[in-house]
């Protein structure tokens, strides 16, 4: 196994990278590791110090690939300009692109994605919805925020934060304080409103949501207390499970009346209504630059063509239930709850929306080992349902699960799309496969209807 980690490290005056020479031939500077590393961010800019006394933070991603069964990756990763360019001290070279095709290349996918990167240093222009974390500077100002925000609770940071995750819509930060850790989190603009929405729920569900130390509303980030390791999805106790399913019921209960302040505090619009956009879903998956295997099939293309034009009819379905709109999680699964014992804490709340109330039970209940047990379901099903018993029946409101259940892909295919179309490159190594993944789970949905 071979995993591998390459910096593209600028020179911090000119439109310039640090390469230097190897055994097979010219290479950006890079660390090999026999097991994955995730994230390999931090790794890296410690590994560039180490080695190469290039003192650095990280930005993104610019490539990465893996064999199918993961046994091979590669990625390289764009790195600030280090404090101090001195090429004599580096025992390598800083080049440019006119000295790029006179090199042999130990890697040949480096030299393209060097090429690529240049271009787009010379013209000077960023792309406006790149994250804010991938721009220099970023991390030593959230460093420096968190930082003063500690100082408010009367605590001090202890050491350097720690990347947790980062990726094309956010950003986690592990921060050791003097007494314990705390996280910091940061999301893309297309996602405003998180910072704003936790920090109202935190208010009205304490116990429900993290503990935060911190809000900036503008600025889209928090610092929150540590609320522990215990994933829901890593439970087997069937009480635990239907008790998060109860309890995020009620949560949602509660802001049947309040759908317009979310609409107000920037939570999307996904009401039945918003599904007409699906034709624009469709084309732009069509064009996406995916794997075979993820990629819509044409036979797949004409059954949704039919099965979409069928929409207005399964929405009046749905709609006849007569169950009220209100807060959507919108990315609700076992591994964004954390539960230990009576506390269950649900996080990260940047897909949160206003819509039927029943289209986070699709993720909720296809993650989660023996969730595909009849039985299973139905006593997660009827867990949730119980705060909804005042809307009907305990028959009638499985019915309009099920009604739900066959919409719910859709509202996910709208979802992934709306994060491609507002991500740079559109997310596409990340997340693209998503569109194409809900939009087949919708056709296998009514296949399941007309066959039960």
């Amino acid at each position: 196994m071979s995993h591998r980690y390459f910096a593209l490290v600028p020179h911090p005056d000119s439109t310039r990278v640090f390469v230097h020479p190897t055994e097979r031939g010219w290479s950006l500077p890079g660390l090999i590791s026999e097991t994955p590393l995730d994230p390999p961010f931090d790794p890296v800019c410690r590994y560039l110090n180490e080695t190469w006394g290039i003192r650095t933070r990280p930005l993104r991603g610019l490539y990465g690939e893996r064999d199918e069964d993961g046994s091979n990756e590669r990625e390289i990763l764009e790195v600030e300009p280090p404090e101090r360019g001195d090429p004599g001290s580096l025992r390598g070279s800083w080049v440019g692109q006119d000295e790029l095709a006179s090199l042999d290349w130990a890697d040949a996918e480096q030299r393209p994605v060097i090429e690529r990167w240049m271009e787009a240093a010379e013209s000077g222009s960023v792309p406006a919805n790149r994250a804010s974390w991938a721009r220099p500077g970023w991390r030593a100002e959230a460093e420096r925020w968190i930082e003063a925000r500690l100082a408010e609770h009367g605590l001090t940071l202890a050491d350097s934060t720690e990347i947790v995750k980062m990726w094309s819509i956010s950003c986690l930060l592990k921060a050791p304080t003097s007494n314990g850790y705390v996280y910091f989190k940061a999301s893309h603009a297309m996602f405003a409103h998180e910072a704003r929405l936790t920090e109202l729920l935190a208010r009205h569900h304490p116990d429900s949501v993290p503990s935060l130390l911190a809000v900036d509303g503008e600025g889209n980030r928090f610092l929150m207390r540590d609320f522990g390791p215990s994933k829901l999805g890593d439970q087997r106790d069937p009480a635990l499970w239907e008790g998060a399913m109860r309890r995020f019921a009620a949560i949602q209960v509660e802001w049947t009346s309040r759908t317009d302040d979310l609409i107000a505090l920037g939570c999307r619009d996904r009401r039945l209504e918003e599904l007409s956009e699906l034709d624009e879903v469709l084309a732009y998956a069509r064009a996406l630059p995916l794997d075979p295997k993820e990629k819509l099939s044409d036979a797949e293309e004409e059954a949704l063509c039919r099965r979409l034009a069928d929409l207005p009819r399964l929405t009046d379905q749905l709609r006849e239930f007569g169950l009220p709109y209100t807060l959507l999680h919108g990315d609700l699964h076992p591994y964004n709850i954390v539960a230990e014992g009576e506390r269950i804490v649900y996080y990260d709340w940047s897909d949160g929306a206003v819509a039927h109330p029943f289209f986070d039970l699709l993720t909720m209940l296809r993650k989660g080992e023996g969730n595909d047990d009849p039985i299973r379901r139905r006593c997660l099903i009827d867990a949730y349902l119980e705060p909804w018993s005042e809307y009907g029946s305990m028959e009638r409101l499985r019915q309009a699960v099920e009604a739900a259940l066959r919409l719910a892909p859709l509202f996910h295919a709208l979802s992934y799309h709306w994060i491609a179309v507002h991500t740079e490159g559109g997310a596409l190594d990340e997340l693209a496969g998503g569109i194409t993944h809900f939009l087949k789970l919708f056709l296998e949905a009514q296949d399941s209807e007309e066959c039960s």
